[in-house]
């Protein structure tokens, strides 16, 4: 696919640099991994499903992230909810979580309350509504899982960002948001 002329996307990295970050990643993937076993933790996906969507919608922007975060907690307790109903048999709190999913979906379309109604909560709504997933997933150790991969792939990009410096993508990005705030 090719980009058009005129792109805010910075140039692909030569492949010095390239492989040095790739190497950090694969790092810091093994080690949420190891701390995720230690933990406990089950289901690491939502840690790496937080990260997935930090680093490829939100470019790793500090300022986005408690959004970020809020939304796939939300999104996680939406579908808890939905999955609850229904293993119980429960047709008005199934209506009424599919009702909450409507409603924000109407906000998130309308740009409102998107420190927890975003992409981010659709996503996570999606991911934890997937039919292998309602077949008895822990809804705590997923939201915990969320929890830890912020905190710790949070750490990492703010220590990498302050030892290697801040990208030009991300000045930008607190720039307009400083702007829309």
């Amino acid at each position: 696919m090719n980009q058009p002329a005129h792109s805010d996307k910075p140039p692909a990295p030569p492949l010095g640099i390239a492989l040095m970050i790739w190497a950090g990643v694969i790092a810091a993937l093994a080690g949420f991994i190891a701390l995720g076993t230690w933990l406990g933790l089950v289901p690491l996906y939502g840690g790496f499903t937080l990260l997935w969507y930090w680093a490829n919608v939100d470019k790793l922007n500090f300022a986005l992230a408690p959004a970020t975060v809020i939304g796939a907690v939300a999104g996680t307790a939406n579908a808890w909810l939905l999955q609850w109903a229904t293993v119980n048999g429960n047709v008005g709190l199934i209506v009424a979580a599919l009702a909450i999913l409507a409603f924000v979906l109407l906000l998130t379309i309308l740009e409102r309350a998107q420190i927890f109604a975003n992409a981010s909560y659709m996503l996570f709504v999606t991911v934890a509504c997937a039919p292998l997933l309602q077949k008895g997933e822990d809804f705590t150790a997923l939201v915990e899982s969320i929890l830890l991969g912020a905190v710790y792939f949070g750490a990492l990009v703010w220590i990498a960002m302050r030892v290697f410096g801040g990208s030009k993508a991300e000045q930008a990005a607190e720039a307009r948001v400083g702007v829309e705030a």
